[in-house]
């Protein structure tokens, strides 16, 4: 028997909408993010769940190019503190983990793929230490992700992004994205993935 949540509906929308992105993942987003995961010790599924779902949030072709038009004015996208980049990450945000003063840099950076997926990969393993001990670790991850506070209350949007969060982790997507590409095998060995919360969308 199926639970009665008033969110299903949107959830298996937007599962469907992940598993066409995660399709058309390139190969260097998927090394790029094998490459970080190590650097900063963070499961490469998480990462590349949180990349998948901002992207989706991020849009189509014409966002793309309204993110490029507007890195030729930093000055007015630094004002709007912008979410930008496949992660969908704040300028203020990336300023301060980069420790940069220079918007018009901070913005070229966002903007690259491979930069922007070192800069989540960075935030993730801060957010997780900080989600350490926490009774739901994925709903204040989620949380601190996406506003900057894991005790921000639970809305709408919070339980449909971690829904697709731990549906995303416990699919094994981004090992299943893996496997189209030919240098899988010099990958290397993929880490566990973590056990999450069964959705209950599922």
């Amino acid at each position: 028997m199926k639970m009665n949540n008033p969110y299903l509906e949107t959830i298996i929308n937007y599962k469907h909408k992940l598993t066409y992105l995660a399709n058309r993942t390139k190969e260097d987003t998927i090394l790029t993010i094998n490459k970080y995961s190590s650097v900063y010790q963070v499961d490469p599924e998480i990462i590349y769940s949180f990349i998948l779902i901002e992207s989706m949030n991020r849009g189509g072709i014409f966002t793309r190019k309204l993110e490029k038009f507007c890195s030729f004015f930093p000055y007015l996208l630094v004002k709007l503190d912008p979410s930008l980049g496949l992660g969908q990450v704040k300028i203020s945000t990336a300023k301060m983990v980069w420790n940069s003063s220079c918007d018009t840099e901070i913005i070229k950076k966002l903007l690259n793929p491979q930069n922007n997926i070192e800069l989540v990969s960075n935030l993730l393993s801060i957010y997780l230490k900080d989600c350490k001990g926490e009774n739901n670790k994925f709903m204040s991850l989620v949380k601190l992700y996406t506003t900057g506070n894991k005790f921000t209350p639970i809305n709408r949007e919070l339980i449909i992004y971690y829904n697709l969060l731990c549906w995303s982790i416990s699919n094994h997507t981004y090992k299943k994205t893996t496997i189209k590409y030919s240098k899988i095998n010099n990958l290397g060995t993929l880490r566990p993935v973590p056990r999450c919360v069964k959705s209950p969308a599922d």
